[in-house]
């Protein structure tokens, strides 16, 4: 499992938490969503190094998650008022 690998969130149980919050949390925001398929298809590249399919995968959700990500961190740019 994924999470065993994570890193420890202190007083809450770091399984429910990835197994559970964040998914939820993903049908939500496509911030979280991209970041979740990209997390996994590095994970699914480093079982299976050799498969083109997830190769492709894993550089296609890593692309679409550091524009999702570049795009809130513009946003929030935009909006600071100090």
């Amino acid at each position: 499992m994924t999470s065993h690998s994570l890193p420890n969130t202190g007083q809450y149980d770091k399984e429910r938490i990835w197994a559970s919050i964040v998914p939820r949390l993903g049908f939500e925001s496509d911030l979280v969503l991209d970041g979740m398929l990209a997390f996994s298809a590095l994970h699914l590249h480093a079982l299976s190094p050799n498969d083109l399919e997830v190769a492709g995968a894993r550089t296609k959700y890593l692309v679409k998650a550091l524009n999702s990500r570049r795009k809130a961190v513009s946003h929030i740019e935009s909006c600071d008022h100090s």
